[in-house]
């Protein structure tokens, strides 16, 4: 019931009661809905000149991925406005790639090092629920690289485009 105070009557209106329903035990923070974006690996191979991540990430919601044709400087990520007004690089994000944190204590990091050409998989946490990976309070950003086969296996590639674009790849794996 809600009661409206006025200044010589008391008023009341009869509301429909509201059901308010939260995760309160520990040990539950892996069956909370997140919002996850996967990316696979068609995603990062196919139809992509793999020169920046940006080209991966565009498609990703609540992710904005700039800065990519812009090589003297990283790609700028962003995450529910977290990284936004950093003059380079990714910052209030966790970077994190085959399991290893990218990332500096103070949040900041970069991610030119990382060829998207042997990325296999991708996945962007958004929400509340990054603060589970620390101080990343915008989103977390894990990357992973394509696992060698059983044995000796070479892997070749190139693609070709317009205004003389040429990119060559090689893969070589022992395992």
């Amino acid at each position: 019931m809600l009661s409206a105070y006025s200044q010589d009557t008391l008023v009341s209106i009869v509301t429909d009661s509201v059901v308010i329903r939260a995760t309160r035990v520990r040990g539950f923070q892996h069956s909370i809905p997140r919002a996850i974006a996967l990316i696979p690996e068609a995603q990062f191979q196919e139809g992509q000149q793999q020169l920046s991540l940006t080209e991966s990430l565009v498609g990703v919601p609540g992710l904005l991925a700039s800065n990519g044709e812009n090589f003297a400087q990283d790609v700028r990520l962003s995450i529910r406005g977290f990284g936004e007004r950093a003059p380079f690089g990714i910052r209030g994000i966790k970077l994190v790639v085959d399991g290893f944190i990218f990332s500096t204590p103070d949040g900041q990091g970069q991610l030119d090092n990382v060829d998207p050409g042997i990325l296999s998989r991708g996945e962007v946490l958004r929400g509340a629920s990054s603060g589970l990976y620390g101080n990343a309070a915008g989103g977390v950003v894990s990357l992973t690289t394509a696992s060698p086969e059983e044995g000796f296996q070479l892997n070749g590639g190139f693609a070709l485009g317009g205004f003389g674009f040429q990119r060559y790849q090689m893969r070589a794996s022992l395992s």
